[in-house]
C-alpha cells in the first residue's frame, strides 16, 4: 500500500464501520444529495502505484452507496470497506464516507474538485483536520461551509479514473 493511500485512509477512517458512525450516517440524513447514477464501477487511483488495488462503488440507494477499497487482485475485501454519501457545499459536493476504523470513529470527508461529464475521471481532496471527526453532521457541513475554500484542511489532489461501470441497476 503507498503513501498517499495510507493518508487517504487515516484522514476518510479507513476500516470496518462500526455502530457509532452508523448513528452518524443516520443523523445527516437530511442533507444527502443524490449520487450521481455514474459513480457505481471500478475506480482506480493514480497516486496509488500498484496496479492491483482499486476503490469498488456499488449502489445501495439513490443517497447511499457502498464502497470498498481491494488490494492485491481483490484478495483484502473487506478491510477498507464502508458507506458513503454526497453533501453540496456551496456548489462543492464532498463523498461522505462513513469512518472505517474503530480507533478514529467520525465520518471522512473528500471535497470533489472535477467531474468530468460520464463520471470516469475524478479529482478530490480528503479533509485533514481530525477535529471534524468529533462534529455532528451538521456542525461538520457548517465547518465545511466556513472553511470550503481554505488549503490549509485538504490534501494534495488526488485523481481517480473509472476502469469499468456497473449498470446492471440502471
Amino acid at each position: 500500500m503507498n503513501l498517499v493511500f495510507l493518508l487517504l485512509m487515516l484522514f476518510s477512517g479507513g476500516g470496518n464501520i462500526n455502530g457509532a458512525d452508523a448513528n452518524q450516517i443516520d443523523r445527516g440524513e437530511s442533507l444527502r444529495i443524490d449520487i450521481p447514477d455514474g459513480m457505481q464501477g471500478i475506480w482506480k487511483m493514480r497516486e496509488d502505484t500498484s496496479s492491483h488495488n482499486y476503490f469498488v462503488l456499488e449502489k445501495d440507494n439513490n443517497k447511499l452507496h457502498i464502497i470498498t477499497y481491494m488490494d492485491n487482485h481483490g484478495d483484502n475485501r473487506g478491510w477498507e470497506h464502508g458507506h458513503f454519501f454526497m453533501w453540496d457545499v456551496k456548489g462543492t459536493k464532498f463523498i461522505v464516507m462513513a469512518g472505517w476504523d474503530m480507533n478514529h470513529p467520525g465520518l471522512g470527508y473528500l471535497k470533489v474538485n472535477k467531474l468530468q461529464q460520464g463520471e470516469w475521471e475524478m479529482t478530490a481532496q480528503a479533509v485533514t483536520d481530525l477535529s471534524i471527526k468529533k462534529m455532528t453532521p451538521q456542525e461538520a457541513y457548517a465547518f465545511l461551509e466556513k472553511h470550503l475554500n481554505d488549503p490549509g484542511i485538504y490534501t494534495e489532489e488526488l485523481h481517480f479514473r473509472k476502469k469499468f461501470e456497473f449498470n446492471s441497476w440502471k
